[in-house]
């Protein structure tokens, strides 16, 4: 056998045993990307958070909790109705302490006091620890007086750590059947921004 040939039966040899290396390497990593991730038709079909499947063979959950940054790409579609709830507070008491579930999941709070009375709000803490987790965040809501007798009006009190701010002087203050508009804003880890806002009629 001349060395030519010898040379070529090597050559061979060994780009059969790399060929065969590359194959397992690959099988291996699919493998424990499958077991990983899931196989079959998981995530071909996609992951939905809904409580129903637009495809049959789509993975779903009734919530998705993602814990680190997320990044977006293509065509993102989100509502463009912002949902929310409404709270009624307590008919017929005198004064008030919200609470940071009540501004920080409401879009509109209601209250029919007995008498003049007081409203105060949420410390900066406890809304810090429900929602505005960062400086610079921050949420708004309707606060509306629901009386029927003129004398019922409400007064809105800042809480601890709070600064409360308005146009004028007497935007702290809710008529009877009026509305101001609430805005507390995370302006440092030591102080909340709460800005007052009376509403009239516009027409």
């Amino acid at each position: 056998m001349n060395n030519n040939l010898k040379q070529i039966l090597i050559t061979a040899a060994v780009a059969g045993i790399v060929s065969a290396l590359v194959v397992l390497i690959i099988g291996g990593l699919v493998g424990n990307q499958s077991a990983s991730l899931g196989s079959g038709t998981r995530f071909p079909h996609g992951i939905s958070a809904d409580n129903t499947s637009p495809s049959a063979e789509q993975i779903r959950g009734t919530t998705l909790l993602i814990t680190g940054d997320t990044v977006l790409m293509g065509e993102t579609r989100t509502p463009l109705v912002e949902t929310g709830t409404k709270a009624t507070l307590t008919i017929n008491a005198t004064t008030t302490t919200l609470t940071a579930a009540q501004v920080c999941d409401n879009n509109v709070i209601e209250w029919a006091p007995g008498v003049t009375a007081s409203a105060t709000l949420p410390s900066a803490a406890l809304v810090y620890a429900d929602c505005l987790t960062t400086d610079g965040d921050q949420i708004s809501f309707l606060f509306r007086d629901t009386s029927a007798t003129s004398t019922q009006t409400i007064s809105i009190v800042a809480g601890a750590s709070t600064t409360l701010i308005g146009a004028t002087t007497t935007d702290d203050e809710i008529a009877i059947t009026s509305s101001n508009l609430v805005r507390l804003i995370r302006a440092s880890v030591t102080e909340m921004i709460a800005i007052v806002a009376t509403l009239v009629d516009a027409d």
